[in-house]
């Protein structure tokens, strides 16, 4: 799997600093299932300021099965965020996250529960 940023950086990137990634699968000459995609999934926090705290910004990935994957970053850069919300644990501030092919950002926090 290659993920890719707007500017050339890894996924090692700062995810809180409003790099867009797209994962794709490499090409094979068989179909790989996705299993989790990702479409504009972003988290944003409102603070006393009256601005949001943006902890994630328009993240779009897709892993398909069999795939490994790593997130790494710097303290604070959204990697517990991006998690809780593949995992549907939290819900995004805009975007969604598909499991399976279904939309978990529409199911209520039962449904969520059962799906893990």
């Amino acid at each position: 799997m290659t993920i890719e940023t707007k500017n050339k950086a890894t996924i090692k990137a700062n995810l809180k600093s409003k790099v867009k990634t797209t994962a794709m699968a490499e090409a094979t000459s068989m179909a790989i299932p996705t299993l989790i995609t990702t479409t504009n999934l972003s988290k944003k926090i409102p603070v006393k300021t009256g601005n949001d705290l943006i902890i994630l910004d328009d993240i779009s990935l897709s892993i398909s099965k069999g795939s490994s994957v790593v997130i790494t970053g710097t303290s604070g850069s959204g990697k517990t965020t991006l998690l809780s919300l593949l995992a549907g644990l939290d819900l995004p501030s805009s975007g969604k996250v598909e499991l399976f092919g279904e939309d978990i950002t529409k199911l209520n926090e039962d449904q969520r529960a059962h799906l893990r």
